[in-house]
C-alpha cells in the first residue's frame, strides 16, 4: 500500500476493485484502486483523532471512531464538501471500539470493543463484546449484539 496508508485501520469495499480506507490518525476517507494501486480520492470528514472502521452503505460512508463516535459521510464520493453528521454513542475510550461491520439483516452497524463492556463480570470470566446501532432510530442497543468469552478466544489461539 502506499505510504500515506501504512496505518489503515478499516476498509470497506466498494465495488470489485475500489476500497474506502480510513487512516489510524487522519479524519480522511481514502478511495483505494486495487487494480492500479493507486489513491484515486482523498474526503477529508474530520480532523487528527483515532478513527477505527469504515463501512459503506449505498452512497455514504459510516466512520468509527475509538471513543464509540460515528460519522455518517452523505454521498461520500461525489460531494466536493463532504456533509456529515456525528452520532455521540455512550460508548468511550473506555470501551476502546475497535471494528466495524453492517448487518443488513437488522439494517445495524456492529461495532466490537476490546475494552470494558456495559456489565460486571459474570463468575471471574472476561468478555469482549459487540453492539449494535439501528441505523433506523440511529440508537446504540446496550445490551450486547455478541459476547465473547476470553477463554473461547485463548482456546483458539492455542
Amino acid at each position: 500500500l502506499p505510504k500515506k496508508l501504512v496505518e489503515i485501520s478499516g476498509l470497506s469495499y466498494i465495488d470489485e476493485n475500489r476500497m474506502a480506507c480510513v487512516q489510524d490518525e487522519k479524519g480522511n476517507i481514502y478511495i483505494y484502486n486495487l487494480k492500479t494501486d493507486e489513491i484515486e480520492q482523498k474526503i477529508k470528514f474530520g480532523g487528527d483523532g483515532d478513527y477505527e472502521g469504515v463501512e459503506i452503505i449505498n452512497n455514504d460512508a459510516w466512520v468509527l471512531k475509538s471513543n464509540g463516535t460515528l460519522y455518517k459521510v452523505f454521498n461520500y464520493l461525489n460531494e466536493p464538501e463532504p456533509n456529515l453528521i456525528k452520532f455521540t454513542t455512550e460508548l468511550s475510550s473506555k470501551n476502546d471500539a475497535e471494528g466495524l461491520g453492517f448487518d443488513p439483516v437488522s439494517n445495524s452497524l456492529l461495532i466490537a470493543c476490546k475494552g470494558h463492556p456495559f456489565f460486571d463480570k459474570q463468575a471471574g470470566k472476561e468478555f469482549k463484546s459487540i453492539y449494535s446501532f439501528d441505523l433506523k432510530t440511529k440508537k446504540l442497543n446496550l445490551n450486547p449484539f455478541l459476547l465473547i468469552e476470553m477463554d473461547t478466544i485463548k482456546f483458539y489461539k492455542n
